[in-house]
This record gives C-alpha cells, structure tokens and sequence, in this order.
C-alpha cells in the first residue's frame, strides 16, 4: 500500500502529489511579504516597546493528520518553521496600538525531524525515512501547494487584540500564497525584564485556503482537512 506523504503548507495547507495542479494564480501579498520595519524603528519610546523575535529561540510547529480507513498505512506529519523574523510592539499604555507582524521563508520549513517526532511522541514518534522526508517536503515546496519559487513567505500580522496580560485573545492574519484569512488566537503572553515570549495553539482547514486535502485510492487513504499549529515566539527589546 502507498505510504501517506502528503505535504502541508504552515502556515501550513497540504496538498497530494497525486492531484492535478491549479491554474497558476497572479503574484499576491505573500509573494511581496515583508515585516514593516519602517513602522517599528519610528515607534517613539514615550508610546511603546518594540521587540524583535530571537528566530533561534522560536519555533512554529504544524501538525498534518491521517486519516481513512487506511489511514495506519501512513503517517502522521509535523512540519517545523525555525526561520522566522518579526517584531511586536507593546503599547505604554492599554492596548490601543498594540500590533505584531511575523514572516516564515517557506524554503526553511523542515518535514518530520527525528528529534521533533520523538518529543512529540505517540503516534507521531515513528521515524520517517529520508526519502519520504525529502519526497514530502518537494510537494509541499512545490506549485501544487505553497508554490516557493512564487510564493517564498507564509505572512501573519495582527488585526484586533482583546484581553488583558498575560491572557489575550488576537484575530491574525495568515497570508499563504495569495488567499488571507483571518484566524482568533489564544495566546499566552509574558513580560520579562526585556524579553517577550508569546505560546499558543490553534487550528485551520485547509479548504479555507482554497486547498483540497490529500486522498487517494477513493478516500481509503486521506489526509485530515484540519491542521494544528503550535507555537512558542521569544522576542526582545533592543
């Protein structure tokens, strides 16, 4: 029986190897992605601190599920985004103004990492060879999914925040190639001395996205329209 392989896009959507590709869509906000540092170098400090994510100490990590009758001749997969820049402002004073912006270059994005797997454990703590490794990671770089070479930035940017510290609740925008949606996250926020670390969890359907999940042999074998998507963002004020 085939192996499940199917990649997936960060942000996150996946799509099979096996489907026919969608017509070439124009160049949209993903492909010209980029963190405004215009507007953070010109915050005056009387008004607020920005901080700059620290990519090394940050990770993203999606979660891709099996899924039909099938579904233990695949694997689940986890798709790690370690590259990241970004930054986020805190306002001196309530929250009016509070804003963050996050870039993820598609081409760092690493498939199913031994040690990744093993942490996470259970049903996803089998090892994945490298050739379905580099196979799944091809699809999903490719024009089927995230499209790399037109598209080489999955963009999130914040539009509404609620709450208060450490507890807030934001409604982000998540640009992949060129479809945006608006997402409400949950996110736990703490403020240490001069360091910002930002963890939370949230999901996504990939047909949200316009993307049709992975399915072959009449859906005995699928991948799950929902993704997770778990993250810890370590930022620090300069």
């Amino acid at each position: 029986m085939p192996r499940l392989v199917g990649p997936l896009a960060l942000t996150l959507i996946l799509l099979g190897a096996c489907q026919a590709p969608p017509p070439a869509p124009a160049p949209g906000p993903a492909a010209a992605a980029r963190v405004p540092w215009e507007v953070y170098e010109n915050v005056d400090p009387a008004e607020g601190r920005v901080y700059r994510l620290i990519a090394e100490r940050s990770s993203i990590h999606v979660h891709v599920y099996r899924a039909g009758a099938l579904a233990e001749r695949g694997h689940n997969h986890v798709i790690g985004a370690g590259a990241l820049e970004g930054a986020v402002l805190v306002p001196t004073r309530g929250r009016d103004g509070a804003r963050f912006d996050l870039v993820v270059p598609v081409g760092e994005l690493e498939v199913d990492e031994a040690e990744v797997r093993r942490a996470l454990g259970h049903t996803f703590g089998s090892a994945v060879d490298d050739e379905a490794r580099a196979g799944t990671r091809a699809n999903m770089l490719g024009p089927r999914v995230l499209d790399g070479e037109r598209f080489p930035f999955v963009a999130v940017s914040s539009r509404e925040l609620v709450g208060e510290l450490p507890k807030l609740v934001i409604t982000a925008a998540l640009t992949v190639r060129d479809v945006t949606r608006e997402q409400r996250v949950p996110v736990d926020v703490r403020l240490t001395g001069d360091e910002l670390v930002a963890e939370g969890a949230f999901a996504i359907r990939q047909s949200d996205f316009g993307i049709e999940p992975f399915s072959a042999l009449g859906g005995l074998l699928r991948v799950e329209d929902t993704l997770t998507i778990e993250f810890r963002l370590v930022a620090r004020s300069e």
